[in-house]
């Protein structure tokens, strides 16, 4: 059932997931920056030593970064309208 006085709750909690859904993709676009920068030879990890799975974790973060953008920013409007209106 709709309950008004949880819908704040289930938004601030929505933007936690939100962000540490993009905190996962920044770091998955600062490994392969990184691994791009250093080359082959430079990594830590013999992983980011592969130019596919670099590309594919690029790929993936930055797909990541912006549906988790776009969610973040549609959920902080929602917040602000049901803060307005109950102001």
């Amino acid at each position: 059932m709709y309950n008004k006085a949880q819908k704040p709750k289930q938004l601030t909690s929505a933007l936690i997931r939100y962000a540490a859904l993009d905190g996962v993709a920044v770091i998955l676009i600062a490994l392969a920056i990184y691994s791009l920068a250093v080359g082959p030879d430079g990594v830590f990890h013999p992983l980011l030593a592969d130019s596919t799975v670099v590309n594919v974790m690029l790929g993936f973060g930055i797909i990541m970064a912006v549906w988790t953008g776009v969610r973040l920013f549609s959920t902080v409007r929602e917040l602000a309208a049901l803060q307005s209106q109950g102001s």
